[in-house]
């Protein structure tokens, strides 16, 4: 099974589920885990290349922070540029190695919608 960086990266976002969970299940979920942090580890790399090529510099050759400091300022010349490899890479293809779960192995979680909706390409009913 493929998913694409804009779907893993919520999915990262439950971690760590500290619910006890029936082997099977917290296999699965370590197994998961260890596809994703690899695979992010390229995403930010790749990001980081992102940031240095297409962001505002200070007289240091840092990247300029904009004025709510939430985020780095691109250049204005390179934002469309800059959007477009942000999209391209958040649309690359991860192989995930067909982990799923069923309904009944995720039951026993308290999950909210939004994980759950994260969760739903890896469930099979």
């Amino acid at each position: 099974m493929k998913l694409m960086f804009s779907q893993l990266l919520p999915i990262q976002q439950i971690y760590p589920i500290t619910d006890k969970l029936p082997f099977k299940t917290a296999y699965k979920f370590a197994k998961l885990g260890e596809v994703i942090e690899s695979e992010l580890k390229f995403f930010q790399e790749k990001m980081q290349e992102i940031i240095t090529t297409y962001s505002e510099k200070d007289e240091n050759g840092h990247p300029v922070l904009t004025e709510d400091g939430a985020s780095i300022k691109i250049q204005e010349a390179k934002v469309a540029e800059c959007q477009q490899e942000i999209n391209e890479l958040n649309n690359v293809e991860v192989d995930i190695h067909d982990i799923y779960f069923t309904i009944e192995e995720l039951e026993s979680l308290s999950l909210t919608t939004q994980q759950v909706y994260a969760l739903m390409p890896l469930i099979k009913e």
